[in-house]
Parts: structure tokens; sequence; C-alpha cells
């Protein structure tokens, strides 16, 4: 006998063990029961006080049995309480699924119950292929699922542009924008980002590229931040050809795509890269290794299934720069979890 302790442990340590397993396989059961509670409404249904469950189901023209059911595995995920038999109120957690709370997310659940949880039924597929998990559940990219689900494609820029705002402040205030004449914002959106840098520094113009899919709401938003005089809309295909610029910003662009795909977006900034220009990287960074749980792994894997694409290392991303001629010149905190990679066009 080697006198090693057994690898299993305590009967009571298996029994724990057990149980965090089977609490990690029934996390699809979550992500289905809080996408029918926001895609339902029921949140906005209970936030004024506690409701008979048959009533619900006549309000919401469901299976009153089942809705029953279903709030009662809320009671178990905290989301509801069941006040007495068959009356149920929403609790503080649930408040979270209402669409008119702020940092409400509603619209979230709907996104992982519709678009990314038949994803992550393919993942086998990915590991195995290293192909789009997203595709082969849906038959197209997540790009082109957008464009054929109008309300999708809503919520998914709604949720983008808010995400933008969230972080654009800690941006603005991390580099120093001043010198730069014409600056480019590449995949920029509605042009949070842009605005924002116009805001603070008036001597600059913009272009904001990014498809066709975007560009009215692009052009309304600017128009409200009084800044169509400043910045020209231009629709494109950042893999084809990106507008001519003094500085061009990629903001959560690269980690959207595989090597291949980002090093073809980064050829074309070379291209349109003016002489002395440089190019602002703005993405999160993962460490070389894994040191406990760390949120940015599962947007790592999140980017896998749903875009085939991943976050990067710094020396990654360093890689993917020299590859297309580009020098590596600085890496700089935000006030947010990215970091800000400045390049600029290494000598041929």
């Amino acid at each position: 006998m080697s006198g090693q302790a057994d690898p299993i442990g305590t009967p009571d340590d298996a029994v724990d063990a057990i149980a965090a397993i089977q609490a990690l396989i029934a996390g699809a059961r979550n992500t289905q029961l809080i996408y029918v509670t926001a895609k339902l409404g029921l949140a906005d249904v209970l936030h004024e006080g506690p409701r008979n469950a048959d009533d619900i189901a006549a309000e919401l023209g469901v299976n009153a049995p089942v809705l029953r059911r279903l709030l009662r595995g809320l009671v178990n995920r905290g989301i509801v309480t069941e006040e007495r038999a068959g009356t149920f109120s929403l609790t503080a957690l649930g408040q979270y699924l209402r669409a008119d709370v702020p940092g409400a997310l509603r619209d979230h659940a709907i996104r992982s119950g519709e678009m990314q949880y038949p994803a992550w039924g393919s993942l086998l597929y990915a590991v195995e292929t290293g192909q789009s998990a997203f595709e082969h559940a849906h038959g197209t990219d997540v790009f082109g699922y957008l464009a054929a689900n109008p309300a999708a494609n809503n919520l998914f820029n709604e949720g983008m542009a808010v995400r933008a705002e969230s972080i654009v402040d800690e941006i603005v205030a991390a580099y120093d924008f001043s010198p730069f004449a014409r600056i480019v914002d590449v995949g920029g959106g509605v042009g949070v980002l842009l605005s924002r840098i116009l805001e603070a520094h008036s001597a600059s113009t913009g272009i904001l590229y990014d498809t066709a899919a975007v560009m009215q709401k692009a052009s309304a938003y600017l128009a409200r931040r009084a800044l169509s005089g400043r910045v020209e809309v231009i629709a494109g295909d950042f893999f084809a050809a990106v507008p001519r610029g003094d500085l061009l910003v990629l903001e959560a662009i690269l980690h959207d795509w595989d090597n291949e795909r980002a090093a073809l977006i980064l050829r074309q900034c070379r291209k349109a890269l003016e002489p002395n220009g440089r190019i602002l990287i703005i993405e999160d960074i993962l460490p070389d290794k894994v040191d406990g749980c760390m949120p940015l792994i599962e947007i790592d894997l999140l980017m896998l299934v749903c875009l085939n694409g991943q976050e990067r290392t710094l020396a990654e991303y360093e890689e993917l720069l020299v590859r297309e001629g580009f020098r590596l010149e600085s890496v700089s905190e935000t006030g947010s979890s990215y970091k800000l990679l400045v390049a600029s066009a290494a000598p041929k």
C-alpha cells in the first residue's frame, strides 16, 4: 500500500462532490426556466403584488396547470415565493427579470434561451471539429441569424449599446485621442465610443464604420448628440476594406473571430492606416494561466460556442499584430476590465 489518501476522499466528501456535480449538470434547467419567465414577461405581471397562477395564465394565454408548476420551479430558485397555495409574488432577485428595472437581465435571458442555448448543445461538435457550434445548431452564423431575426437583432444591438455606455468613460479617460485628426471606429455600432471621443476632443473628426443593418440607428444616435457634422457614417465589411484614418479603433472586435479572420481584419487596417497613424485595440486580455474562477474564461467559452471567436493572451495579440505588419507599442489599463493595446505600422 502506498499510504496515500484515497483521492475520492471521505464518504461525506463524496456526497458533497456528487451534489455539486449534479447542480452543475442541472444548469440547463435554470437557463430554460429563466428564459421562459423572461419571454412571457412573468416578472412584469407579478411586480405589483401577489397573483394567482390561474389569473396569470389567463392574462398570458398559457396553460394554467403547467404555469403553476413553472412558478414552483422558480420558487426553488429564489425568483418568486408562494404566499399561499397557488398565489405567487416576485422576490428581490426576480425584480431583475422585469423589463423596466435598471440593470435588468430580461433581454439577456431571452438571448440566452433562444440564441445561445441551442448552440451550447453543439459544443461537442465544436470540440471534435473546430467548427462553429452556433452554425451547426442554427444553420447560419450569429450575424446571419441576427439579420434574419429583427427582434433578436434589436435586442443584440441594444445590449451592445448598453455595454458600451457602461465602459466608455473609462476608455476615453485612459487614452489621449487629441493627436489624431481623423478617427475611424471600426465596427463601432451606433457610435457610443466615437461620440464620447469627439465630444472630448473638438478638433477631431470621425468615421463610424459598421454594417448597413445598424447605420440608420447610428445616424439617429449621432444626430441626438449633435455630431452628425463631424462624423461620416459608412456601411461596409471590415474583412474587405477599412476607411483610411489616423487612428483606427477596434473595441471588442477581434475577440469575435478566430485567428484567420482576426488577422484579415488587421490586414485591412494596416492598408488603411495613414503614415504615423496608430491602431487602438480595446479588449480583455487572458492571463497565461487560469488561477481560480475567472469570469473571462466564461466569456471565452461563449465566444467559442456562439461566434467561433476567442479571448487571447497578450502574447497571442502581439503575435497577430506582428504577423500583419504592426509593432505593439504599449499596453495600458482602463477603469474597466478592458486593456488598451496601441500599435503602429512596422517598417517594411
